[in-house]
């Protein structure tokens, strides 16, 4: 028989302190999302500033730290229009591959006769 002494059972202190630890994961997250925007929005601030210096013939070398911050965003930025450009290929690809896949072998044979597409 529980004891009705009036203080909360193990149970109840143990619910109580999942609730806790889960309201308290969930604002951690909310706060990483926040910092995570916050970084993003300075990135693109302090890109578009070395965007200007650069067409200003600024000496990146005056602040090495900047210099090196702007050389690797520089080699993230070309890499990511790289993947965008691939991706993008790759979906317009798809497309086409989808409706020549549509295709009779009449309107095949008349699209590869005209050269508008390679022979499969």
């Amino acid at each position: 028989m529980p004891c009705s002494d009036g203080y909360p059972q193990p149970s109840e202190v143990r619910t109580t302190l999942e609730e806790q630890d889960t309201v308290r994961t969930t604002y951690q997250l909310k706060k990483i999302k926040e910092l995570q925007d916050q970084n993003r929005a300075l990135m693109k601030l302090l890109c578009g500033a070395c965007r200007v210096l650069k067409r200003l013939g600024y000496d990146f070398n005056e602040n090495h730290q900047l210099a090196i911050w702007w050389a690797n965003h520089q080699v993230e930025d070309e890499t990511g229009e790289k993947l965008q450009t691939l991706r993008s290929k790759k979906t317009k690809k798809a497309i086409v591959d989808r409706v020549i896949a549509s295709l009779t072998q009449d309107e095949i044979k008349l699209l590869t006769d005209t050269g508008f597409i390679e022979r499969p």
